[in-house]
C-alpha cells in the first residue's frame, strides 16, 4: 500500500510526512506561544500582533506554500535542486557586494535588491537539503554501489553535511 494519497485531483501526498509537518508546525507554534508569555506580561497589545503575525505568515501563509510545493513533481525539484543551491551560494557572495550586502545587528547577513530584504542564508538553507535529498536519490537509484558505502561516507555528501551544519552554526553563534 502506498503511503502517497491523491487529494484534490492534483495533489499527492506522502501520508507520514504531511503529519509529521502538521505536528511540527503546532509544536513549534506551541513552544512560540509558551515563550512569549513573558512578552505578554509587558506589552499585551505587541504580544497579540506577534502572535497574529505568527499565526498568519507561520500557519496559514506556511500551510498553503506546503500545499503549492506538492503540486511541482518531485523529479522535478529533485533536478533542480542543484541550480537552487547554486544560486544560494552566489546570493549568500552578494552579502559582500558593497551597494548590495548591508550589516544589520552587527552581523554582514543581508542583502537589499529593489527594496526587497533578505538573508540569503536562509535559501540556502532550504537548497542544502533538497540538494542532500537529491544526491541521496541519485546514489540509492545506482545499480551496483559499493557495498561498505553509505550515502555519509561519500565525499560529496560530507561536503554537503558539513556545509548545512555551518549554515546552522553561522545562525547561533
Amino acid at each position: 500500500m502506498s503511503a502517497y494519497k491523491n487529494i484534490f485531483g492534483k495533489i499527492k501526498l506522502d501520508s507520514y510526512i504531511t503529519i509529521l509537518t502538521f505536528t511540527l508546525l503546532i509544536v513549534g507554534f506551541t513552544i512560540f506561544f509558551s515563550a512569549s508569555l513573558g512578552v505578554m506580561a509587558r506589552h499585551e497589545a505587541k504580544f497579540y500582533n506577534v502572535l497574529q503575525n505568527q499565526a498568519l505568515f507561520g500557519i496559514i501563509l506556511g500551510s498553503i506554500a506546503f500545499f503549492i510545493g506538492a503540486l511541482f513533481p518531485r523529479e522535478y525539484l529533485k533536478n533542480l535542486s542543484p541550480y537552487i543551491y547554486i544560486i544560494g551560494i552566489i546570493l549568500c557572495v552578494l552579502v559582500y557586494v558593497p551597494g548590495i550586502g548591508f550589516e544589520h545587528g552587527g552581523a554582514r547577513r543581508w542583502i537589499a535588491i529593489g527594496g526587497f530584504t533578505m538573508q540569503p542564508s536562509e535559501i540556502l538553507k532550504y537548497a542544502s537539503v533538497m540538494l542532500l535529498g537529491a544526491i541521496y536519490t541519485w546514489q540509492q537509484n545506482l545499480k551496483s554501489p559499493a557495498p561498505k558505502q553509505s550515502f555519509v561516507s561519500t565525499p560529496l555528501s560530507k561536503g554537503a553535511l558539513t556545509h548545512l551544519l555551518s549554515i546552522i552554526l553561522h545562525h547561533r553563534f
